[in-house]
């Protein structure tokens, strides 16, 4: 295995070799870890969030097209970066 890829190192200027060196790494449970992390969702909005909110504010239910007018809203006036830098500041990191 390690003069293949020893093999495959040196000649990673063809295409084929290069896929290969790509399935390698994805192949690496390490980087599976890794990539995990970095991917992990760390806050979601669902539908039930929305209609709950409906619910309070509206005392009744979206349609399907309100609900679908909030939904591409939303967008707008979620602050993702500033709720991260606030965050960040607020524990003084």
């Amino acid at each position: 295995m390690k003069t293949s890829i020893r093999t495959a190192l040196e000649y990673s200027r063809f295409r084929i070799v290069r896929s290969m060196m790509r399935w390698i790494e994805i192949a690496n449970p390490r980087s599976w870890k890794r990539n995990r992390q970095r991917s992990k969702i760390v806050y979601s909005l669902c539908v039930e969030d929305i209609e709950t909110v409906a619910l309070d504010t509206l005392s009744r239910p979206l349609t399907s097209t309100e609900l679908q007018s909030v939904i591409d809203e939303l967008p707008e006036h979620v602050r993702w970066y500033d709720a991260i830098d606030s965050a960040i500041n607020r524990l003084a990191l």
